[in-house]
C-alpha cells in the first residue's frame, strides 16, 4: 500500500496565513511572534546566548508544528493558575477561550480524533463519544473550538483542585468542615440563587401563546425536592408491595470504599476515669494511594458495583432496588443500597456483592475497629465497616390500613436528609422543621442537606438509582394523560395506574420489576428531527413525543415551547438606551445661554487630543515594511519570513525584550497587553 505523506503547518506557516493584511505591512508583529515563538520556560536558558544562538532556537520553535508552543504554553498556565485560590473565576473562562484558539490552530494539520487524544487527557476535557446519540467526529472538532466546552471543563477542574486542597489540608472532616468546605458551599449556593433569580425572570411560550413562568415549571417538575422525594418514595412502596406479592425479601446493604480513598482517619485517646477522645488526624494509607478524589473514590465504588451485576448476570442472579449517595463528614462517599430478590438468589447475590467489595486492601480488614453510628462510637469489626448488610423486617399492616416499618419507612431517613431535609411540620412562620440531625454533618438535616447537595454537584455524583422495574420516563409521559381513556388496553391500564401514583401496579402492567427493556409492552414514542442541526452541526437528537405499544401511540406532547430570558432583554434594552442618550442631541438649556463649551455629540465624535490617542500596537504606518520583507519575492507571504538575527542583538547583553515579564511576575506592560507572557493573567 502506497503512504500517503501530509504535509504539518509549521508555526510560522500559519501566521502567515492567518495575519491580517494590515499587519503585513509593518512585520512588527511578525517579529514579536518570533519572540512568543519561544516557550515561556526556554526564556530562562536564552537569556545568556548571544543573537546566533537565540535565533537558532527560536527558528528551531517556528519550524514545529502550528500551536506546539501554544499547547506547551497554555499547559504550562493552567498548571500555575487552576487550583490556586486568588485566582477569579473569570480568569479560568478567559484560559477557556484560549484553549479553543489553540484547538484551531491544530485543526490545521491534526484531525479531530487526534486532537481530542491529544487534548482531553491532558486537559481534562470531557467529550461525548462519537456514534452515539448523533455524535459525529466533525462535531467533536468543532467543540474543541467551542469556548463554552472548554469554560464548562476547567471550571470544574479549577473548583475540584480547590476542594481537593482543602481536603488534604484537613479542612474537610469532622469537626471541621463536613462535606464540603464553607468556600464551596458559600460559591454554590450563590450560584442557586442567580439560577432561581434567572427561572422567575424567563418565560416559557408555547406555540398556542400559552405563557408560564420557567420557575413555576421547574417547582412541578422532579427538579423541586419535595416533589423528587415523593416520586421516589413512591417507586420504592411500589417494589415493597411487589415483594410482597411475589414473596421476595428485602435487605439494606451499606458499602463504602477502602481506607486508601478516606482523607481523615478517626484516633482513640484514653483519658482517666475510662473515657475516651476521638480526633481526626489525615490517612496515612489516603496519602500514599496519591490522595484519591471523592470523585475517584465514587468511580471505585461504581467500578465494582459493575463486577458486581456482571458476575451476577452470568449466574442468573438478578436483583432490583435502590441506591442512594451520601458523604462522609470527610467527602468521601458510600453507598446505602435497598435490594428486594427472590431469598435464595437475594443471599447468593448479597454474598458475591460482600466477596467483591472486601478483595481490595484485604489487610485492613482483621480486627476491630471504631465507628460512629447514631452519635455514639461503637467497636466493630473491620469488615462491617466495608460492608454491612440488614435483613429488613415486612411492614406491619394496622386494622386501620397504615402500614408501620418495612423498607419505606427505613429509607425515609436517607432520602429526606440527601435532599431537602424538611419535615411535613411548619413553624409559625410558614417555613419547614428539620426532620433531626444529621450526626454525620454534626448539623440539623436542612443544613445538611445542602451540603450534601453541594457535595454532589461539585463532584459530579449521581445521588440516586434504581435497578428493575419499567423507566421512570414511561412513568412521567403516561401522567401527562391525567387518567384520559385510550383506545388501547395496555395504554390505558398503565395511564390509569400512573395518573392515581400506584406504581405497584403499573409495574406489574409492564412485566415486573425484572423484565427486560425489549420485552416491556410500552415504548417511548419519539420524532426525529434531520432538519434541524444543532450548533456543532449535527443532527438534533430524537425528542420524546408520546408513548406506544405495538401500533397504538398516544401523543403526550402536543405543543412546542420557547424561552424567553426577560431579565437579560431588558439589561440589553438599557443599555442600548443608555448608548442612545449619550450619541443623541443635546436637550436646550433652561436659560439663554448655553454654559455647555461643546455639544455632547460633537464631543462623542471629535478624536482625542494628540497625547492621549492610543497607540494601536497591531499597525505602523511611519516604519514601513521590516527589513526582510520583499515584495517581489513573496508578495503574499505564503512562505515563513527569515529570521532576523539582528533584532534580537540586545538580548544577549540585556536579556527579553522590554515588554517581556519575568517568570515570577503577573503584571502585564502598558500599551502590550496582547503580548503579555503566556502565564500572565491580564486581570
Amino acid at each position: 500500500m502506497e503512504t500517503v505523506a501530509y504535509h504539518v503547518e509549521t508555526d510560522a506557516e500559519w501566521l502567515a496565513a492567518n495575519c491580517a493584511p494590515t499587519l503585513r505591512k509593518s512585520g512588527r508583529r511578525e517579529r514579536k511572534h518570533q519572540l512568543r515563538a519561544i516557550p515561556e520556560r526556554e526564556w530562562d536558558a536564552a537569556r545568556d546566548e548571544d543573537h546566533d544562538a537565540l535565533g537558532q532556537r527560536v527558528s528551531h520553535w517556528l519550524q514545529q508544528p502550528a500551536g506546539s508552543v501554544d499547547l506547551i504554553n497554555l499547559s504550562e498556565r493552567l498548571d500555575k493558575y487552576l487550583g490556586h485560590p486568588s485566582t477569579p473565576l473569570i480568569d479560568v473562562c478567559r484560559l477557556g477561550e484560549d484553549g479553543a484558539a489553540l484547538c484551531d490552530k491544530l485543526h490545521t494539520w491534526l484531525s479531530p480524533e487526534d486532537t481530542a487524544a491529544m487534548i482531553a487527557p491532558r486537559f481534562d476535557v470531557r467529550l461525548p463519544q462519537a456514534g452515539r446519540q448523533g455524535v459525529t467526529v466533525e462535531g467533536i472538532g468543532k467543540r474543541l473550538e467551542d469556548g463554552k466546552v472548554w469554560k464548562r471543563n476547567l471550571v470544574r477542574r479549577h473548583l475540584q483542585t480547590l476542594e481537593q486542597g482543602r481536603i488534604s489540608a484537613g479542612q474537610v472532616r469532622r469537626g471541621e468542615d463536613t462535606y464540603v468546605s464553607q468556600q464551596t458551599l458559600s460559591l454554590l449556593q450563590t450560584k442557586w440563587k442567580d439560577q432561581t433569580e434567572a427561572l422567575h425572570h424567563a418565560l416559557a411560550i408555547s406555540n398556542e401563546g400559552d405563557e408560564v413562568s420557567l420557575f413555576d415549571m421547574q417547582q412541578s417538575s422532579v427538579a423541586n425536592p419535595r416533589v423528587r422525594f415523593a416520586e421516589l418514595i413512591t417507586r420504592v412502596k411500589g417494589f415493597e408491595l411487589v415483594a410482597e406479592e411475589l414473596g421476595h425479601t428485602a435487605v439494606f446493604v451499606t458499602v463504602t470504599a477502602p481506607s486508601a480513598y478516606h482523607p481523615s482517619k478517626t484516633v482513640s485517646n484514653k483519658r482517666k476515669r475510662g473515657k475516651r477522645a476521638f480526633t481526626q488526624i489525615i490517612n496515612p494509607a489516603w496519602v500514599a494511594a496519591g490522595k484519591p478524589s471523592p470523585k475517584q473514590a465514587n468511580d471505585y465504588l461504581c467500578q465494582t458495583w459493575g463486577k458486581v451485576r456482571a458476575a451476577a448476570d452470568r449466574r442468573g442472579l438478578h436483583v432490583y432496588g435502590l441506591r442512594t449517595t451520601e458523604p462522609h463528614a470527610d467527602a468521601c462517599p458510600h453507598w446505602h443500597m435497598m435490594l428486594f430478590g427472590e431469598p435464595d438468589a437475594l443471599t447468593r447475590f448479597v454474598a458475591l456483592f460482600q466477596d467483591y467489595a472486601c478483595q481490595a486492601y484485604p489487610d485492613e480488614l482483621t480486627g476491630k475497629v471504631w465507628n460512629k453510628e447514631g452519635g455514639k462510637w461503637h467497636k466493630v469489626p473491620a469488615t462491617n465497616v466495608r460492608f454491612n448488610c440488614q435483613v429488613m423486617n415486612p411492614a406491619e399492616v394496622l386494622p386501620d390500613g397504615r402500614r408501620v416499618g418495612g423498607a419505606v419507612a427505613y429509607l425515609t431517613k436517607y432520602l429526606t436528609k440527601n435532599l431537602d431535609g424538611k419535615s411535613e411540620q411548619r413553624r409559625d412562620d410558614g417555613e419547614h422543621i428539620a426532620l433531626g440531625d444529621d450526626y454525620e454533618a454534626d448539623t440539623d438535616t436542612i443544613t445538611g442537606a445542602q451540603k450534601v447537595r453541594a457535595w454532589a454537584s461539585l463532584w459530579h455524583v449521581r445521588q440516586f438509582q434504581f435497578y428493575g422495574g419499567p423507566p421512570v420516563a414511561l412513568w412521567r409521559e403516561l401522567r401527562k394523560l391525567r387518567g384520559a381513556k385510550q383506545d388501547d388496553t395496555v395504554i390505558d391500564q398503565a395511564a390509569a395506574a400512573a395518573d392515581i401514583g400506584d406504581w405497584h401496579q403499573f409495574c406489574q402492567l409492564l412485566g415486573g420489576p425484572l423484565a427486560r427493556r425489549k420485552d416491556l409492552p410500552l415504548s417511548l414514542a419519539k420524532e426525529d428531527r434531520p432538519e434541524q442541526l444543532n450548533r456543532y452541526g449535527e443532527a438534533a437528537c430524537a425528542v420524546v413525543k408520546g408513548v406506544e405499544a405495538g401500533t397504538a401511540k398516544v401523543v403526550t406532547r402536543t405543543k412546542t415551547w420557547a424561552i424567553e430570558w426577560r431579565k437579560k432583554q431588558e439589561m440589553f434594552q438599557g443599555v442600548a438606551e443608555g448608548l442612545a442618550a449619550r450619541t443623541g442631541e443635546a436637550r436646550p438649556s433652561r436659560t439663554c445661554d448655553n454654559n455647555c463649551t461643546q455639544l455632547l455629540a460633537d464631543t462623542l465624535n471629535d478624536p482625542l487630543p494628540p497625547a492621549e490617542t492610543p497607540q494601536i500596537d497591531d499597525d505602523y504606518p511611519d516604519e514601513g515594511p521590516p527589513t526582510w520583507w520583499n515584495p517581489e519575492a513573496d508578495p503574499g507571504l505564503d512562505e515563513p519570513p527569515p529570521f532576523d538575527a539582528g533584532y534580537f542583538d540586545h538580548c544577549a547583553e540585556s536579556g527579553p525584550p522590554e515588554w517581556w515579564t519575568d517568570r515570577e511576575e503577573c503584571t502585564p506592560l502598558d500599551g502590550n497587553a496582547d503580548w503579555v507572557r503566556c502565564d500572565d493573567f491580564e486581570l
